[in-house]
């Protein structure tokens, strides 16, 4: 499968990047003029919901940034586990369901939403040429972001197990890894999605 893919490719030569799957529910959000405006769940790529009021109690998503153009960023909204064990994981069964009811939870105005933690990995507005560019200009505008590591192909190879096998420390739950190109243009070219 990802060997093949490499090599179908040419991408022994690519500098790559890996970062984590989320175990989350998506997220879109959308700033004009600096200011936060909507959120909305992402489900199979068509805008969801509008839980923007909810959204909006998550403690770490900013509310402004130093951007007056109109920028969408998508993210993922989870709850880590810790705040799970220690206050859900006896009516729910794991911090993803717990997260994904919770940021469309009507009752009590969304409160329960200032437990749970918004991590972003793209933004469309600007161009970037590469993709860790645009993670540390997220970052750099007060954004929470996934880590994530760069490498020639035996680096990140190296850096998949790793992460595999320290997957049960981190804070929250992941599926695995996600692994794509650096080079945005190289990556567009492979008609790739990020």
């Amino acid at each position: 499968g990802f060997k093949k893919w490499i090599t179908d490719h040419n991408l022994e030569s690519q500098s790559l990047l890996i970062t984590y799957k989320l175990d989350a529910s998506s997220l879109e959000v959308i700033y004009e003029n600096g200011s936060l405006k909507r959120c909305s769940t992402r489900g199979n790529g068509i805008i969801g919901e509008d839980i923007t009021l909810n959204a909006m109690q998550i403690t770490n998503l900013p509310k402004q940034i130093s951007k007056s153009e109109k920028i969408i960023v998508r993210g993922e909204v989870l709850m880590h586990k810790d705040i799970f064990q220690n206050l859900y994981s006896k009516d729910y069964a794991n911090p993803r369901n717990t997260a994904a009811g919770k940021i469309r939870d009507k009752k009590g105005g969304g409160r329960d939403c200032k437990n749970l933690k918004f991590y972003a990995f793209t933004m469309i507005g600007i161009d970037f040429s590469t993709y860790s560019d645009q993670l540390a200009e997220l970052k750099n505008l007060g954004f929470e972001i996934p880590d994530y590591y760069i490498g020639d192909l035996n680096q990140i190879i190296l850096r998949h197990q790793l992460i595999t096998d320290q997957r049960q420390t981190l804070p929250y739950e992941i599926d695995g890894t996600v692994i794509s190109v650096n080079d945005l243009a190289y990556l567009e070219s492979l008609g790739s999605h990020n």
